[in-house]
């Protein structure tokens, strides 16, 4: 148990500096589930958007963050991104461990 709360602290520290060190730029997907989030929280519930497979969960839960955190719903997603990560950590296999904590930072 001692060694899974060190991993998580070690992960959520190394998510942190990674997600502060690399600059806040929006990437293409971001500014497409966006929009799509926008559009479900206006009622429009299509997300066949040409040229971009859309993994359904995504906007909708973006939607609903949104909805309940109005202005802030940027900052909770980080902090979600970086419990989710450290979180996972322990399950990654060993022998790959270090790049999948660099390819779930790589998500935000």
């Amino acid at each position: 148990m001692k060694n899974k709360v060190f991993i998580f602290i070690a992960a959520l520290v190394v998510r942190l500096i990674y997600c502060f060190a690399i600059p806040n730029t929006v990437r293409l997907d971001e500014q497409r589930y966006d929009i799509l989030s926008d559009q479900i929280i206006q009622g429009n519930y299509d997300l066949d958007v040409i040229c971009f497979i859309c993994a359904p969960f995504i906007p909708y839960f973006l939607a609903f963050i949104k909805l309940i955190s109005f202005n802030y719903w940027q900052e909770i997603i980080f902090v979600l991104q970086c419990l989710l990560s450290a979180y996972l950590k322990p399950y990654i296999n060993s022998k790959y461990a270090l790049k999948g904590i660099f390819a779930l930072a790589s998500l935000a």
